[in-house]
């Protein structure tokens, strides 16, 4: 479902306006933050000329060669349609055709969001909050200023307007919205957006049904709920939603749809020491699906990440080469990563041996380890156990990382996973693949982001109906699973960015992944599971006490909430019923008020995370 709205959220993130200057595109501006937005080569949105019947589509599609008769029309308010753009061409090309007909009165972009390639769309409508005390007639005349005839205003919003083009100007209304937007007598001006609501429960990315290791209805078998409970995190609105994080592995490509360019940031080779980390071989396909567990985009295409708007800083490392065997450029690698302000550190590999290589061993500690006077912000450094089925592996075996192992979906051990004191936490994963001689024998069943087109694993390791060789089906192993837990303790940071303040907040992030796991039979050694799987849910459970409105800051509405529920009778606030608790004592009462009180009003310290609650449900002591 298409609604109109206008595009006034001020998010925690920033879309500098001279980022979009370097990119020569335009600019969305909102209250407190300008986007940088480009138009789509995929879609256009084009006006007919209401005083005459359109045309026939048959004859429109024929007349029209530059668009693309297979793609849906969607129709917008004044006589707009959204068409599909021919692969063959783009949006100038498009425009240039289409505008030809007589039968059309303007085409105008559906635009991109550089940040997280978003997608909205405009028709002719300009939306204007004019300063208080402005004369109707001052601001008619305004509007007129900049080629705008007044349509409507609003019955609830005071000193909101719409305003339409004139029809003599056919350009798109971004570029009037902004110049508007400048202008003393404006609050703000946005193009009138059209945007896709999405319930926050729902995901819409076509592939996330096959993603059992986030969401596990029982799907390809298995124990229902052997899942991170990843779309039950994502209820919860974070405070930084571009949180920046980096994944170290063997390559990543700057084109696909669903790692937005616009989102990676300060890429980095220490291979070939350069910023270009697109990977050397055809098969260096293991980076990318990584990054697609971690970050792929929520954006109606492909898979869904488990952090899908975070900051990415790709960095390409050595593997199987004589520059792989000097160390010191993998040290140097994690050590890049946190100067460029990487949180989270996601790492699945590691060196087959229990010895500690010293300069590995030293940036490591110095990225995750501030406590000695250390001015930078310290990084959480997350890797894989191993797949040997023996034990923990440098540098997983350091008491500096989070150590990830694996469990299959029928909820027990994953045979080839690597055991030992050093495995903190487990996350759902699949079976490997091997290359054996030039023939790759498919044996995961994780699906992940590919390598564009036909490199990678595609199309030689595929599944059916997955006919889009930008993604796979048979990823697997704990390389897998560490990118789960690398996005769990990103979206934690996100949630609560004082816990990072931390000298060492690898412990603390360890202690709120193992008090919020889910548990497994006592059947089961420490030492294969640790301290059980990892629940993305709980964990942002245990830290959003008292944030019931779920808007991502402490506030007043927070504490008319609880107050409602302490003393008025009113049902449970928040996403849990035990949400509202912000003492942990099992009951909501004046104490839980005063706490909130305080931070909403006081400048209080945050709530500690609570593990009372388990689930949705739970029995108040």
């Amino acid at each position: 479902m298409l609604r109109r709205v206008a595009l006034m959220c001020a998010i925690g993130s920033t879309a500098l306006f001279a980022e979009s200057l370097a990119f020569g595109q335009d600019v969305l501006h909102t209250l407190d933050t300008s986007w940088g937005v480009s138009p789509s080569d995929i879609r256009i949105a084009v006006q007919f000329d209401t005083t005459s019947p359109p045309p026939q589509k048959s004859v429109f599609f024929f007349d029209h060669p530059t668009l693309d008769a297979a793609a849906p029309v969607q129709s917008l308010d004044r006589g707009f349609e959204v068409y599909g753009i021919d692969s063959e061409s783009d949006y100038e090309t498009a425009a240039a055709d289409v505008t030809s007909d007589q039968a059309v009165n303007r085409c105008l972009p559906v635009y991109i969001v550089l940040h997280d390639s978003s997608e909205f769309r405009v028709t002719d409508l300009v939306d204007v909050r004019f300063e208080d005390g402005l004369s109707e007639d001052s601001a008619i005349a305004l509007l007129a200023a900049h080629g705008l005839v007044l349509t409507d205003t609003n019955a609830f919003s005071h000193n909101l307007w719409e305003a339409a083009l004139e029809d003599s100007i056919k350009i798109s209304p971004l570029s009037r919205a902004n110049a508007l937007h400048l202008e003393d007598a404006v609050v703000w001006a946005a193009p009138a957006i059209y945007v896709r609501t999405i319930l926050h429960s729902q995901v819409t990315d076509p592939y996330f049904p096959n993603q059992y290791y986030l969401e596990h209805t029982g799907q390809f078998g298995g124990v229902p709920d052997t899942d991170l409970d990843a779309d039950s995190a994502w209820l919860f609105t974070l405070c930084d939603s571009s949180l920046r994080v980096a994944v170290i592995d063997d390559g990543f490509e700057s084109n696909h749809p669903d790692l937005a360019e616009s989102r990676l940031v300060n890429p980095f080779d220490f291979y070939d020491m350069g910023p270009d980390p697109t990977p050397g071989s055809p098969k260096d396909n293991h980076g990318m699906a990584c990054a697609g567990i971690l970050a792929a985009s929520h954006n109606d295409s492909g898979i869904a990440g488990v952090f899908g708007s975070c900051e990415l800083v790709p960095i390409r490392k050595p593997f199987g080469t004589i520059t792989d065997l000097k160390l010191s450029r993998t040290a140097d690698a994690i050590r890049y990563a946190w100067e460029q302000g990487a949180r989270v550190i996601s790492c699945s590999w590691g060196y087959g041996t229990t010895i500690e290589y010293s300069v590995i061993t030293e940036a490591i500690q110095q990225v995750s380890d501030v406590c000695e006077g250390g001015s930078e912000d310290a990084s959480v450094v997350v890797f894989s156990v191993g797949n040997e089925g023996s034990v923990v592996t440098f540098p997983a075996s350091l008491d500096e990382t989070i150590g990830v192992g694996g469990v299959s979906k029928q909820n027990v051990p994953w045979w080839w996973s690597n055991t030992g004191p050093a495995v903190d936490v487990v996350a759902t994963t699949g079976p490997l693949a091997e290359w054996v001689g030039d023939t790759l024998v498919p044996m995961g069943d994780i699906w992940t982001v590919d390598r564009v087109g036909d490199l990678g694993w595609n199309p030689l390791v595929t599944w059916e109906p997955l006919e889009n060789h930008d993604y796979t089906a048979r990823f697997g192993g704990t390389s897998a699973a560490c990118p789960q837990v690398a996005g769990l303790i990103a979206l934690v940071a996100a949630k609560r960015p004082d816990l990072m303040d931390d000298c060492r907040p690898v412990d603390v992030m360890r202690d709120i992944l193992c008090q919020s796991a889910e548990y497994f039979s006592e059947d089961y050694e420490p030492q294969e599971v640790g301290c059980g799987h990892a629940n993305a849910f709980r964990a942002l459970l245990a830290v959003g006490r008292g944030e019931v409105s779920n808007d991502g800051v402490y506030n007043d509405l927070d504490a008319i909430m609880i107050i409602n529920q302490a003393f008025r009778g009113a049902g449970p606030q928040g996403l849990h019923p035990g949400h509202a608790d912000m003492n942990c004592d099992g009951v909501i009462n004046v104490l839980d008020v005063v706490r909130i009180v305080n931070i909403a009003f006081r400048s209080g310290a945050y709530p500690d995370p609570c593990f009372r609650y388990d689930g949705y449900t739970t029995e108040t002591q």
